[in-house]
């Protein structure tokens, strides 16, 4: 049954019913129980009026864009349809949204006009802001249905499938001019000085969103029934693999996934091919530009702190690693520096709230390691780390 409640108007009218009943009772003044009837009436009446007309009303929402950069600002519509033969009564709805989004999500609105009329639909959008990283389910849709004397709600809750998403903040960091060298003559250079060379494979992969129009692989989507996208697939010696791990404890994961964000980000920009590597997630290669980085983000959006500790470590393809992890215990250490033990050079940011032993180990196994603290300035740790590629390529 559609819960019904009393508005504060009801709740008034309830209460002068009551007292006039209690008077009239306690002075002997008849005279007050029409006053009663005439107030409970008033009610009785709001509610049928809510309950026993029919309402038919549907209600959908839409987002654009679903996906957020951090701090931008999306506008989610409320679109409300009449479906029913009567004139519905005024309404009002309100969203809860979850603790990653900003914004007011309520509003009201006039009656609607009658199935098949022209004030039969109404639209109402609002602003929302993408406030903390995360994948985030917009709270169920509420909407209640007003009497025409305002007495009582009739509350509808509608549940869809709609969510936002809000990428990891991206840092401006500094560029890194002294990647090649780094056990390769080649590892890292931009993509617009490797074109043409003969050396890269032209391979298909399934759309993402991001993906320019222009690289969409027409024969390969005829032949395999599905979007397919060129990619100019580089060789292991050309990339740059950046490989995320931000580890469990919340902060500590938070800073390392802005940090792998903006490293990803600031490569792609400058050119450069990126493999990425963030375990539980797919691998991806970016060949240069910020669109190819989306899909990347997305999956660093979508990230659960609770279960990367379980997720085992993939090794990522190229010679040169840039690593950003988070807190990390031995037996993590040990998985990573044996997952990277073929690779000529791995420069790392990791948490410093990791036990001395595990850094000690990374160390071991070759790693250049600077270590940072979740209140560092992510630009700052990566100018160290440049500093360190600076002397790996000397």
């Amino acid at each position: 049954m559609p819960l019904v409640r009393p508005t504060r108007r009801g709740l008034v009218l309830l209460l002068a019913a009551v007292v006039a009943l209690l008077v009239a009772g306690r002075y002997q003044l008849p005279a007050l129980l029409p006053v009663t009837g005439l107030l409970l009436g008033l009610v009785l009446l709001a509610v049928a009026a809510v309950l026993l007309v029919p309402r038919r009303l549907t209600v959908e929402r839409s987002a654009s864009p679903r996906v957020l950069e951090h701090g931008a600002s999306g506008t989610v519509r409320v679109r409300v349809t009449n479906r029913s033969p009567v004139t519905s009564l005024d309404l009002a709805w309100r969203a809860l949204l979850p603790s990653g989004l900003g914004g007011t999500v309520e509003g009201s609105l006039a009656g609607l006009g009658p199935a098949r009329s022209r004030t039969q639909t109404v639209d109402a959008t609002v602003r929302v802001s993408g406030e903390a990283r995360g994948w985030h389910p917009l709270g169920p849709l509420v909407v209640d249905v007003c009497d025409p004397f305002g007495v009582v709600l009739r509350r509808r809750r509608v549940t869809d499938d709609l969510d936002l998403v809000v990428l990891p903040r991206q840092v401006s960091l500094t560029r890194l001019t002294s990647l090649q060298g780094t056990g390769s003559t080649r590892v890292g250079r931009p993509m617009s000085q490797r074109r043409g060379d003969g050396e890269d494979d032209v391979i298909s992969r399934g759309y993402q969103p991001g993906d320019p129009p222009k690289r969409i692989d027409w024969r390969t989507t005829a032949r395999r029934g599905e979007l397919m996208v060129r990619q100019d697939e580089p060789s292991t010696a050309d990339r740059v693999a950046v490989a995320i791990d931000p580890g469990s404890s919340a902060a500590p994961a938070e800073w390392a996934l802005v940090a792998g964000a903006s490293v990803i980000g600031q490569l792609a920009a400058d050119g450069h091919a990126v493999a990425t590597v963030v375990p539980g997630c797919e691998a991806r290669t970016i060949l240069g530009g910020q669109d190819s980085v989306r899909p990347t983000l997305v999956d660093l959006a979508r990230l659960s702190h609770e279960t990367q500790e379980q997720i085992g470590v993939t090794p990522p393809d190229g010679r040169l690693v840039i690593a950003v992890l988070g807190v990390v215990d031995v037996e993590r250490a040990r998985e990573w520096a044996s997952a990277l033990r073929q690779t000529a050079q791995v420069l790392a940011l990791v948490a410093g709230e990791s036990p001395e032993s595990s850094l000690d180990t990374l160390r071991s196994a070759g790693w250049r390691v600077v270590a940072w603290d979740e209140s560092d300035d992510v630009a700052a740790r990566w100018s160290e780390l440049a500093r360190e590629v600076s002397r790996a390529s000397a």
